[in-house]
């Protein structure tokens, strides 16, 4: 096997500050710009609930079908509402043969 084998880990810490079905915040990670399908996060507010909701995000891969060379990993977050934060977000990747 002439490839590399990559693992990604990506953790935040997300709040939502108005809870109705409008504010969400969707992760995903990228390797080159390529979206990868899963993992994948989409977080709602409990609508029932009227304050600000705190939540953990997490997300990990690990593939072994890359050539080897050079990537660029990214994990993009969308948010449905502009007061929405993300907090002490780190990404965290690692090749291995």
């Amino acid at each position: 096997n002439s490839g590399e084998s990559l693992y990604v880990l990506f953790n935040a810490f997300a709040l939502i500050q108005n809870p109705s079905l409008d504010f969400f915040i969707h992760f995903k990670i990228y390797i080159d710009e390529n979206a990868i399908d899963e993992p994948k996060a989409e977080i709602m507010p409990d609508s029932t609930l009227t304050n600000a909701q705190a939540i953990s995000v997490t997300l990990q891969i690990s593939t072994s079908n890359l050539s080897a060379g050079t990537y660029n990993i990214t994990c993009r977050a969308y948010s449905g509402g502009s007061t929405n934060r993300l907090f002490d977000s780190s990404l965290y990747a690692q090749t291995y043969i």
